[in-house]
């Protein structure tokens, strides 16, 4: 980054000088291309992203179920074809390629150690155990998605929204897996208002305000690490009080993208104070809206543990149901 901090900002600036100069040094040099990665694109200084140095950016999500099955078949390297993979990946959800082909090595030492080729019972007895999540913790998964759902829906109804939860997992990771998932199918904005910043806010906490209001308490699902939605929250709220201009006083703190907003430890303790209500209030208008409507919510619930999935237009038909004027409203924009 162009501001470092702590012991060692010399070397730290030298790399990224020397960085520029060996990408800046590619020029003229036909049949050379530059690809780079990173798990933490917001802390990269922003001269290394400039046009003529490392200028296309492309966001890889965790793969699809066919995804996985081809990532899994170019680790292999054997007979074992596609199509076998795809019933072993098709429940592999939140696997990362790193964890396929750690599954890929597991599976030919067990080859090896048989004095054969890989075969498709090779992975299966790879995998790692099939557990299952109590059936407190699908209910209350179930109702944190219902909430992300209803308080989206409310805010902002022509996004479109789809919610999931599991009853079964595998994972290499040491990380809990997570339960659900609510995915959003909304155009983003031409231009964020504090309006707007705050509803992302809102449906970001809305899951454990819904835990909250329908079963009594929040439980850790909604923090704990970096990308879970208190930490997501955290930082929209820091964005909008240190570089938007859209905190109590005006002073430019931090850039946008800078890393400090991570970690609000970093900032003044009247700034974390700032952060502090506006995460307050908007966790409060979620419980809000999830009490109002805490009978379609629970409807949503239901049927999500009934179906474990639910697209836009199932959400859509709940919502509607319970909320007839829900789709006149949507309509009108």
């Amino acid at each position: 980054r162009r501001k470092f901090t702590g012991d060692h900002v010399g070397y730290q600036t030298q790399v990224v000088n020397c960085l520029l100069e060996c990408i800046d040094g590619v020029e003229g040099r036909p049949g050379i291309l530059v690809i780079a990665a990173t798990n933490h694109p917001e802390v990269i200084d922003r001269a290394l992203l400039r046009s003529g140095r490392i200028e296309r950016h492309v966001r890889m999500e965790l793969p699809e179920a066919d995804e996985r099955a081809e990532i899994l078949h170019f680790h292999l390297r054997g007979p074992v074809t596609i199509d076998e993979l795809r019933e072993i990946t098709a429940d592999l959800n939140d696997w990362s390629g790193a964890d396929l082909e750690k599954l890929a090595r597991e599976a030919k030492r067990r080859a090896r150690a048989a004095g054969r080729p890989v075969q498709i019972d090779d992975v299966a007895e790879a995998l790692p155990p099939l557990e299952t999540f109590s059936s407190e913790v699908v209910r209350r998964a179930a109702m944190h998605e219902s909430g992300h759902a209803i308080v989206t829906l409310s805010l902002r109804r022509n996004c479109r929204v789809s919610v999931s939860v599991r009853r079964q997992h595998r994972t290499f990771s040491s990380d809990p897996p997570a339960g659900g998932l609510t995915r959003y199918f909304d155009e983003p904005a031409d231009l964020e208002t504090r309006e707007s910043l705050e509803a992302l806010i809102c449906r970001t906490l809305a899951g454990a305000a819904a835990e909250e209001v329908m079963i009594g308490t929040r439980s850790t699902g909604w923090g704990g690490s970096l990308g879970s939605d208190l930490h997501l929250a955290t930082v929209v709220a820091g964005r909008m009080v240190c570089s938007l201009g859209m905190g109590k006083n005006l002073s430019f703190i931090m850039e946008d993208d800078h890393a400090g907003l991570n970690r609000s430890g970093r900032l003044p303790g009247a700034v974390r104070e700032e952060i502090d209500g506006i995460l307050a209030e908007q966790f409060a208008r979620a419980r809000s809206i999830i009490t109002s409507h805490r009978d379609m919510a629970e409807a949503l619930a239901e049927e999500l543990l009934k179906r474990e999935h639910l697209e836009p237009d199932d959400v859509a038909a709940i919502m509607e149901m319970h909320m007839p004027d829900w789709a006149e409203r949507r309509r009108a924009g």
